[in-house]
């Protein structure tokens, strides 16, 4: 019960919006709320992206150049968050962009008040197979999905999974706090 709230991204950002990036929201091809403002010939260049709320594992992520082109990659019938590309990604040793595959289980207790949090400290790197762009509007280069490497040998590993630790904690301690 509750679980929607930590997979729609919709709902997520309601919740948890200083964890994200800005994020706005199309309902059947129309703008909720403010759509994101136009981005000027002065702006750099950096990727949107289009996603469907309900759906995971990058199955239905969209990239395009301009917050303008966003609506049309949606369908007539369907909720989306849309995302600018954060600066300065993190990326690999030959500047492919990665991410972090981190995995955790949320229990809880049988008197249905308290919850434990497990992180679990092995997982994958998802690592793209050519050097990122900001004007690449790829899947490939954009969107990376595939576990491409066991993360325990990542020298930065040690100092990235407390971190990894304590924003999944915030987010639960959160949505619990707010049922």
């Amino acid at each position: 019960k509750g679980r929607i709230w930590l997979e729609d991204k919709r709902k997520l950002y309601e919740f948890v919006p200083d964890l994200m990036p800005p994020t706005y929201v199309i309902v059947d091809q129309k703008w909720v709320g403010d759509p994101p403002p136009p981005e000027g010939p002065d702006v750099e260049p950096m990727p949107w992206f289009v996603k469907e709320t309900d759906r995971n594992w990058g199955t239905s992520v969209q990239c395009c150049q301009t917050p303008e082109e966003c609506i049309g990659l949606t369908k007539e019938v369907g909720t989306y968050v849309v995302q600018r590309h954060i600066p300065k990604p993190l990326l690999y040793n030959n500047g492919e962009k990665c991410h972090i595959k981190f995995y955790n289980m949320l229990m809880c207790e049988a008197d249905g008040i308290t919850w434990k949090l497990y992180c679990y400290k092995d997982g994958y790197l998802s690592i793209s197979p050519k050097p990122w762009s900001p004007t690449d509007m790829s899947k490939e280069g954009q969107v990376t999905i595939i576990r491409t490497k066991r993360i325990n040998d990542w020298p930065y590993w040690k100092d990235v999974y407390p971190k990894c630790c304590k924003g999944i904690a915030s987010v639960i301690q959160r949505a619990v706090e707010q049922g």
